[in-house]
């Protein structure tokens, strides 16, 4: 939908000066009801939608940095896997990974060895 403003306000009704996106937030139905009425609130309607759809597949982004390898290290060697120090083998995998992926694997790592920090 190309001349779509998602910001544009109305002009009259029960949601006078509300943008669409307010509305939308606040009332969904609002915006159902105009698109039984017109198409083009049927396009608004399907954009909203849509673009609902992109950001829900959007993963969030975690702003904790993941721990450093020594700090892997030590937490392993005071925290021993079935009574075995994995430690050298947890810091050789984690210090591959991305830092996205060393976040997810340090998580996993204390989630399944119920290790609480």
């Amino acid at each position: 939908m190309k001349n779509f403003n998602p910001y544009a306000t109305f002009k009259s009704g029960k949601y006078e000066n509300h943008t669409y996106n307010q509305i939308w937030a606040k009332d969904k139905d609002y915006f159902y009801f105009l698109a039984s009425k017109m198409d083009y609130w049927g396009e608004v309607v399907t954009e909203f939608e849509r673009r609902d759809k992109i950001f829900g597949n959007v993963k969030k982004v975690k702003s904790i940095d993941p721990p450093s390898n020594q700090e892997i290290k030590e937490l392993f060697q005071k925290n021993p896997i079935l009574g075995f120090d994995m430690s050298d083998f947890i810091v050789s995998v984690y210090e591959n990974l991305n830092q996205f992926q060393k976040q997810d694997y340090y998580e996993s790592l204390l989630q399944r060895n119920n290790i609480k920090v």
